[in-house]
């Protein structure tokens, strides 16, 4: 079969190859391998979609931040930021992943030069988009301006979030190794389990959670995301443009540990 594949990033942004809609794909399954390299567009457009709308703080979405690059082994989705308070998010339509192997495989902008009180947030989650009264559930791989109001470049932050609030794993940030800083593109992921989260670098752990209400229990999407607007964790919104690429992601689930597996 011949595939549709993107060649430059001057080509048409993926508002026009990820249709904003509230369709979800139905055939997805908790107990299926999933991958993601975005070098064919007929696969982006089917397992994925562009956020529009408000986002966290003071964020707006806009999904022509989001556009294709590169070809073959270098094929990519460029997220960018900065600029009249808009940032960019992608969301899986799948929205039934569970206990597995979670690995992004992304390249992240240097934000070292912005200067407070103005900060940025790259951000890798599983999430649960929730109704009014649901409690959280949400993992998260995020690098940070900015941590708890105290500069963190060349840092990533481990969370979870559940009905008892937010987790770290750690009392700081887990430094990016030489090769992982910004620029660099390395795998950054979390292995999923009920009773346990460990959280990846180049598929070695690097921090863990076993504190039983810190560990989600619902399936939900993947989603990944750039956004400002909290003064602890990323500042107001810089003025100048950011871009951080998404290369691949691979789900590997953990059939035993699915419900009824």
């Amino acid at each position: 079969m011949r595939h549709t594949r993107f060649r430059s990033a001057g080509l048409l942004p993926l508002l026009l190859l990820l249709m904003v809609s509230p369709a979800r794909a139905t055939a997805c399954d908790a107990a299926t391998p999933f991958h993601s390299d975005f070098a064919d567009a007929a696969h982006v457009r089917t397992h994925w979609q562009a956020a529009l709308g408000p986002g966290p703080g003071e964020t707006r979405f806009r999904p022509w931040l989001i556009r294709a690059a590169g070809e073959g082994a270098d094929a990519h989705l460029a997220f960018r930021a900065g600029g009249l308070q808009a940032g960019a998010r992608l969301d899986s339509r799948c929205e039934r992943f569970h206990f597995g192997s979670y690995r992004f495989n992304v390249a992240v902008a240097a934000t070292s030069r912005i200067l407070a009180p103005r900060g940025l947030v790259f951000g890798l989650f599983l999430y649960r988009e929730r109704p009014a009264g649901e409690p959280a559930n949400e993992i998260d791989v995020e690098f940070l301006t900015r941590w708890r109001g105290e500069r963190a470049s060349a840092s990533v932050n481990f969370a979870s979030h559940t009905a008892s609030g937010a987790h770290h794993p750690r009392a700081s940030l887990e430094p990016l190794p030489p090769a992982c800083r910004p620029g660099g593109r390395c795998w950054f992921g979390f292995n999923w389990y009920p009773s346990r989260i460990d959280f990846t670098i180049e598929d070695q752990v690097v921090a863990s959670t076993e504190t039983p209400d810190a560990i989600p229990q619902l399936p939900g999407e993947v989603r990944i995301n750039y956004w400002s607007g909290y003064e602890r964790f990323g500042g107001e919104h810089p003025w100048r443009r950011f871009t951080s690429r998404l290369y691949a992601f691979t789900y590997e689930p953990y059939p035993q540990l699915q419900p009824g597996g």
